[in-house]
């Protein structure tokens, strides 16, 4: 049976994130960054809280290509210093939210991801996973980039119909299947309002066993 989480952000307000982890949510993705200065208000909250509680926990950079100041081993560094490098407990493999062009030419958003991938990896030391779906395929053409097919494929597809895999992709690992408002309407206990669902594909222990693991002592 897939496994169920969320992926949040300021907007989502502040969380009970103990009353998250009774439920039946099992991971969660949080924002942390995006563009080349922004930092998430209430990621290091967020963070910290999902830290002493059971969950799998990751976090995402929201791109922005384009631009003399938002180069990708810019964002990439961004990225890295406000998640940091530690060998925090339970952390799936971080996330790069690609959902704008920001103007460029597709090949020259493919090049700024390929730049961000290689660097963010580097410095974090974890593969990273994408989030990304209608812009791959109706913005930048749907191409094949075999190095970036190697990667984990998060996408969105709100209903019960599994989402379109963009031709890079075998298939998703993790699906977006409601915005809070459309799709499969999710009421999680200590999340206020509208929240994003994700499903992934494998099962709780192939999960967990894409996660650093929890230090000796530390549930």
């Amino acid at each position: 049976m897939p496994v169920l989480g969320v992926d949040v952000s300021h907007h989502n307000g502040q969380i009970d994130w103990p009353a998250v982890a009774r439920s039946n949510v099992r991971f969660a993705y949080v924002k942390a960054s995006e563009g080349a200065f922004s930092v998430d208000p209430r990621f290091a909250e967020n963070w910290a809280e999902l830290g002493a509680t059971t969950l799998l926990r990751s976090a995402y950079h929201f791109a922005r290509p384009g631009g003399a100041d938002r180069g990708a081993r810019a964002q990439a560094e961004h990225f890295t210093d406000v998640v940091g490098t530690a060998p925090w407990p339970r952390m799936l493999p971080p996330a790069l939210d690609l959902e704008t062009d920001g103007g460029l030419a597709p090949e020259k958003v493919l090049d700024w991801v390929r730049a961000f991938v290689s660097h963010a990896e580097q410095l974090l030391r974890r593969e990273l996973v994408i989030y990304t779906g209608r812009l791959w395929r109706e913005v930048l053409g749907d191409p094949i980039v075999p190095e970036l097919g190697t990667r984990m494929l998060w996408t969105a597809r709100y209903g019960t119909q599994e989402p379109k895999v963009p031709r890079t992709w075998s298939r998703w690992d993790i699906w977006q299947f409601t915005d809070g408002a459309s799709g499969e309407v999710q009421v999680i206990p200590g999340i206020r309002g509208a929240v994003d669902a994700d499903r992934f594909r494998g099962t709780l222990e192939e999960l967990q066993a894409l996660a650093t693991p929890a230090p000796t002592g530390v549930a």
